[in-house]
């Protein structure tokens, strides 16, 4: 499988952008919400882990009680914190490194099967750029889909 590279390109641009507002939990689920400080937006669906000094705080699969889970109160610890760096991996699972060691890492494991069953899972995650008019998804056979954001 061969990476593609605008979707690195995007990715990277969100070095140094700093998380203005990070939401899960309640109606949302296990999914994710991070809004950025230079307008870009990470959607996701895939299973995920934060943590802290490489020690978990929590999965997609804990609590996601709204505001008092486990999910939604993690999540929350991400706002203000600056990316230093963000990996990706061939098949679109993202490391995001932040300040003061927090990491968030997301794992694209809705795979092809999915859509046999379930027609709502077909994406992993989604990356949003207003200013850029342009908007990535990761879909459930690891291929990246490029559209526009508007």
């Amino acid at each position: 499988m061969i990476l593609d590279m605008r979707i690195e390109k995007y990715i990277s641009l969100l070095t140094g952008a700093t998380v203005t507002k990070s939401r899960s939990g309640g109606a949302a689920g296990s999914m994710i919400k991070i809004e950025f400080s230079n307008n870009s937006t990470i959607l996701t669906y895939c299973s995920w882990r934060v943590e802290h000094n490489e020690r978990v705080l929590a999965s997609s699969n804990d609590n996601i009680e709204a505001v008092n889970g486990l999910v939604a109160k993690t999540v929350k610890l991400l706002e203000g914190k600056k990316i230093k760096s963000i990996a990706i991996s061939n098949q679109y699972d993202l490391i995001i490194s932040f300040e003061e060691k927090y990491s968030l890492k997301l794992f694209c494991d809705i795979s092809y099967s999915y859509s046999e069953y379930e027609t709502s899972l077909t994406k992993n995650w989604e990356l949003w750029i207003p200013y850029e008019d342009i908007s990535f998804t990761v879909n459930n056979s690891f291929e990246v889909e490029e559209g526009k954001y508007y």
